[in-house]
């Protein structure tokens, strides 16, 4: 028998909308014993509060409700950043032991 994940799950509160399509989105695991996880996964409905997403866990498929501030969709990541051309910038230089007198 296969052990059942411990984590912290939630109930749909009012209307429930299907996806026509699944939508790939990344799921924060809070774990009962252990450091939230993020974990791929796709959403199929979802309430104002709550999102029922279908993820993996040691090779089987499962549908959970999760608290929607947990789910968020996939993107491209973020290139990196390109530094300025020229010198590298510092912080401007001021020395306040001896002030302007204007």
């Amino acid at each position: 028998m296969t052990s059942m994940p411990r984590i912290y799950r939630s109930e749909p509160q009012g209307p429930v909308s299907a996806a026509a399509t699944p939508i790939p989105v990344i799921v924060t695991l809070r774990w009962m014993t252990s450091e939230p996880t993020d974990v791929l996964a796709v959403a199929v409905a979802w309430t104002r509060a709550e999102v029922q997403v279908e993820w993996q866990f040691s090779g089987q498929t499962r549908q959970d409700w999760f608290e929607a501030v947990d789910v968020r969709r996939r993107g491209r990541p973020r290139p990196a950043a390109d530094p300025p051309p020229g010198p590298p910038t510092r912080p401007p230089r001021i020395d306040t032991r001896r002030l302007p007198r204007w």
